[in-house]
């Protein structure tokens, strides 16, 4: 995200004034630190699975729509939300003849606020999969880069344990002694016993 809006945007269009037009949008633009919301919702939704960005009006309900010919006169905000704030709302249809299936909620809602879906957008970190709950997101929602990580994370760390196990033994040399027969008595086990204590303990340079 933050190499696609590394360089500001280019702005053109049919009308008169369309310096004056553009100077004014993108002052707004930087007035309403639109950047900085963007980053931070795709932050949110790459790090639990899910993310959604509203805007709105004190003077508005949230789950009222905003007429776009009404926005110079409003004071407005930005609010991006987390899974704990969307809780309830991006538990996805997980039945697969359904038209709305594994698809976000029209309707989000923030601590139980609705809000409605033109002041609001909600974003997936890739595709859901089927039935596989997300605990960083609590729905059947997209998946967290951190959280897929893990199991990967645990496999290198295991690899590593067992590389340093291999390492400790590696110049340990052991002798191949001729087996006892079949027949055995608790001394012979003893033996046994101390000679597989002895590998056991047994380090580089023994």
């Amino acid at each position: 995200v933050k190499l696609a809006m590394n360089k500001p945007r280019f702005i053109s269009m049919d009308a008169i004034g369309k310096e004056m037009l553009v100077e004014a949008f993108l002052k707004e633009w930087e007035d309403l630190h639109c950047d900085t919301y963007i980053q931070d919702t795709t932050f949110i939704k790459r790090a639990y699975g899910v993310g959604a960005l509203v805007f709105g009006s004190p003077q508005i309900p949230t789950d009222k729509p905003i007429d776009p010919w009404d926005l110079p006169n409003l004071d407005l905000y930005f609010n991006r939300f987390d899974p704990l704030k969307l809780a309830g709302s991006t538990v996805t249809n997980q039945n697969p003849n359904a038209v709305d299936f594994q698809q976000p909620w029209t309707y989000i809602t923030a601590a139980g606020q609705p809000y409605h879906p033109s002041r609001s957008v909600i974003m997936f970190n890739g595709t859901p999969v089927y039935l596989a709950f997300q605990s960083s997101a609590f729905g059947f929602t997209g998946r967290s880069v951190f959280l897929r990580a893990l199991y990967p994370m645990k496999s290198f760390i295991q690899s590593m344990v067992t590389d340093d196990m291999v390492t400790y033994k590696a110049g340990l040399l052991i002798a191949k002694e001729k087996q006892a027969g079949s027949i055995g008595n608790r001394v012979m086990d003893a033996a046994a016993g101390i000679k597989r204590l002895a590998l056991k303990q047994g380090v580089t340079g023994n």
